[in-house]
């Protein structure tokens, strides 16, 4: 009996193809299009294209009444492979034509957070109930699919726009910047959420100014978008990072100098901190630069942590008059024993990758140049996503049943008064 072959699932791939700017470009373009949507029509039908349109002049706003300046075409194609939508982009009249500037095609892998629901190419979308908001990961942002009112386009818009003939889109000229993934209803101001691989998603901490310093707005948004990774059923794993200068540099001081501990006791101040130990599915740290206090105790609440050689770790918290606050003394136990805990929450010592490594505190050591760290956790999450996902949730279950008992801030009443220093 021969073994069933299984179909390649297809992948989602970003078609930008920038129109020649040599004159009689656009002359050219209209008097060939019949033969392009000829020739995308069985395409379209078949499910391969599944969004295209127009690109509008990035730099020319759009004017209610007057035709949009295309410079371009983009187009979303499902195919198994970059040879294969490749070989559709080739194939094209624009291409064949020389129409689309063949230097700067470029084809990039393209995923979003929200399916687009019954879109077509030439779809008229009417209504903002037709359209999920989404925005794709990839090298060069450029797309957001959300419904807007034809006027309202304009310079630096990041969205398609409906029309009667198809969806167009506006470039903006700060896209090149833009690296992140986001639905239009959840919008963060201290982390970037991206998806690397359909079944990863990657949360980087944005707080460079502070070093990621951990402030209760940050934990807020990094709880909500790692809970909907955690809810959603194409996300496998997850990874958390910070810059190469900083993981986290630890607690954002500023705001917590002033706090009485019947305060922080009162209002639960310390609720969010904890919220990462109920994920489900697992987490993944890609720790460069420092990892201080509540950073070092953030990359100890997630599942595997891989460190880049730059990477610093330590509790300074001694130096300033308090205890690790966040569990950071009780996880750390549990990663490299009692005595070298109590050396490093006494000394406020700082220990490098190599040691943590050494230690058992983190799996390994990953590369040398900037990003290593998080190209390797990245391609860690998705081995793990590409398993059973009720077996990988039952596995990390287990492991952290045996693994030490229920962590609970109640570890600042054990020796902790007061949140200011104590002297």
């Amino acid at each position: 009996m021969s073994e069933a072959t299984s179909t390649p699932k297809p992948k989602v791939f970003v078609v930008h193809a920038p129109d020649r700017k040599a004159e009689g470009t656009l002359a050219r373009r209209l008097a060939v299009r019949p033969r392009h949507l000829e020739g995308v029509k069985p395409l379209i039908d078949a499910g391969t294209i599944t969004v295209g349109g127009m690109l509008l002049d990035p730099d020319m706003p759009y004017i209610e009444g007057k035709s949009p300046k295309g410079v371009g075409s983009l187009m979303i194609v499902k195919a198994e492979s970059l040879e294969a939508v490749r070989k559709i982009v080739t194939s094209d009249v624009y291409y064949t034509e020389g129409i689309w500037d063949q230097e700067r095609v470029t084809i990039q892998p393209f995923f979003v957070a929200t399916p687009f629901p019954n879109i077509k190419v030439r779809s008229t979308i009417l209504n903002k109930s037709e359209l999920r908001s989404a925005i794709p990961f990839c090298q060069n942002a450029f797309v957001m699919a959300q419904y807007i009112p034809r006027s309202s386009i304009h310079l630096n818009s990041l969205r398609f726009a409906a029309t009667s003939s198809s969806l167009r889109c506006t470039r903006p000229a700060l896209s090149r910047y833009t690296i992140r993934l986001m639905s239009s209803s959840q919008q963060y101001e201290h982390i970037l959420v991206s998806r690397p691989e359909p079944s990863v998603v990657l949360v980087t901490l944005n707080r460079p100014k502070a070093l990621n310093a951990l402030c209760s707005p940050l934990f807020k948004e990094l709880n909500q978008a790692l809970k909907d990774a955690d809810q959603d059923d194409g996300v496998g794993a997850m990874v958390l990072t910070g810059s190469a200068k900083a993981f986290a540099a630890g607690a954002d001081i500023k705001e917590m100098r002033d706090k009485e501990f019947a305060d922080v006791y009162k209002n639960n101040f310390l609720a969010d901190w904890g919220d990462i130990r109920h994920l489900r599915k697992p987490l993944i740290a890609a720790v460069s630069g420092y990892a201080l206090g509540g950073g070092c105790e953030l990359a100890l609440m997630c599942d595997i942590i891989l460190a880049a050689p730059t990477a610093k770790f330590g509790q300074p918290e001694i130096n300033l008059g308090v205890i690790p606050g966040g569990g950071g003394s009780q996880r750390l136990i549990h990663a490299i024993g009692k005595s070298r805990t109590m050396e490093l929450v006494l000394t406020g010592r700082m220990f490098t990758a190599q040691e943590a490594s050494d230690w058992g505190m983190v799996s390994r050591v990953v590369g040398d140049g900037e990003g290593e760290v998080v190209t390797e956790a990245v391609k860690m999450a998705n081995e793990i996503a590409s398993k059973s996902q009720v077996a990988v949730q039952a596995g990390k279950e287990v492991v952290n049943a045996g693994k030490c008992p229920v962590f609970s801030v109640i570890c600042l009443r054990k020796a902790n008064h007061d949140i200011k220093p104590m002297r």
